[in-house]
């Protein structure tokens, strides 16, 4: 307590993954509501002999997703598209700048991450509108979001033994 790792209205995750918000800091426990309104009296031993993850001490808070985008469409494309979505989402900061790079490619997609900064307490607002103004562009762009594809094999085996005709529909 006496190194003051948060204080009370800060967003935090402490022992054994407990998050919440911080509504009481006292001699023994540490009293937190989660995002889903439930209340978790921590004992101040568990939380200071573990890891903190303090969400909300620092201004900033970075904005990151990923966009599995189709190896058809134009990655030049698909990047302005992405800039021009940042660049409508109120709350987004323009310093550090926002991004979007390549950052995967796998068998089916090339993976975009999309990166910005907004303020810590505005972190699930901006989450959501940034997601919904990169969906909307991406369709007005007329790029293609990445879908697993399945290919279909007719087997053309002789007929033999373990390879029995099946019986015919009736």
């Amino acid at each position: 307590l006496v190194l003051r790792p948060f204080r009370v209205g800060h967003f935090v995750e402490v022992a054994s993954g407990r998050q919440g918000t911080v509504r009481e800091i006292g001699l023994f426990t540490t009293l937190l509501t989660t995002r889903d309104l439930y209340y978790i009296s921590v004992p101040n031993s568990a939380i200071f002999s573990a890891t903190i993850v303090n969400y909300t001490r620092e201004p900033l808070r970075r904005v990151k997703f990923n966009v599995p985008v189709d190896f058809v469409n134009d990655l030049d494309k698909v990047q302005s598209a992405i800039l021009s979505a940042m660049k409508s989402v109120e709350g987004i900061s323009e310093t550090p700048a926002p991004s979007t790079v390549v950052s995967e490619l796998r068998e089916y997609a090339v993976i975009m991450t999309v990166r910005a900064y907004a303020r810590s307490e505005d972190y699930w607002k901006t989450l959501y509108a940034l997601q919904k103004a990169v969906k909307d562009s991406l369709d007005e762009a007329g790029i293609l979001i990445a879908v697993t594809r399945q290919a279909v094999a007719k087997r053309t085996e002789a007929e033999g033994k373990g390879n029995q005709p099946l019986p015919a529909s009736e």
